[in-house]
């Protein structure tokens, strides 16, 4: 379903942004991507359920995670975007990035992953800045989507368990069920790269086109 479309079939929901309230949101969303960049700030509340808040109903939430959320995951959200948007399938999709530890919160995207990304032309949030997953993202994502192992017990210690089956590992989409090595450590960036691009790969062939 596109954005417009969502909008039209669906006029019971009240949109609620942090920064303003709206009503109608196609008078200030000219063109469908600014639409969804848009809605990456939005939350939405339905007025025919029971108050609960969640993103763009009609899109799938992704949730990158890695260590520290400044090389891995950032790059995985970088690809994953680019690898959606070739594919035509941005308005399919709302994907961030988060870190299971708060070591690097606030800090930008490592130079040499950001070089990583630039080097295959790859866009990114040069100002976006690591934060630490909250309990609260298990609700708001359907996909959690971890580098390694490591992540995934970080990831269940800050949920509590995943009743819902949304906690995977990144390269199990590939049929690989190993780690993304960690590059900070490795220094090994170009071979990270490569198995973050397979995984997204495999990931967004495996989630059906939303008609």
């Amino acid at each position: 379903m596109s954005f417009s479309a969502f909008l039209t079939a669906t006029p019971h929901f009240a949109l609620q942004c942090t920064h303003q309230s709206v009503s109608n949101l196609r008078e200030l969303i000219p063109s469908e991507n600014e639409g969804v960049n848009f809605c990456k700030r939005l939350t939405i509340k339905c007025v025919r359920c029971s108050g609960k808040n969640a993103y763009l109903c009609a899109m799938t939430k992704i949730l990158f995670i890695c260590l520290g959320n400044i090389c891995r995951s950032p790059m995985a959200e970088a690809v994953f975007g680019h690898l959606a948007a070739e594919a035509g399938r941005t308005d399919e999709f709302v994907v961030a990035s988060a870190a299971v530890s708060e070591e690097e919160w606030g800090n930008p995207i490592y130079p040499p992953a950001a070089a990583m990304l630039r080097r295959h032309g790859i866009p990114y949030d040069a100002a976006r800045t690591a934060r630490q997953m909250k309990a609260s993202d298990y609700q708001r994502y359907d996909l959690i989507i971890a580098m390694d192992e490591s992540n995934i017990r970080g990831i269940r210690r800050i949920t509590g368990g995943d009743p819902e089956d949304k906690i995977h590992l990144l390269l199990d989409y590939a049929g690989e069920h190993r780690s993304v090595a960690d590059p900070w450590y490795t220094r090994d960036f170009e071979t990270a790269y490569d198995d973050i691009l397979r995984g997204c790969r495999e990931l967004l062939e495996s989630l059906p086109r939303q008609s």
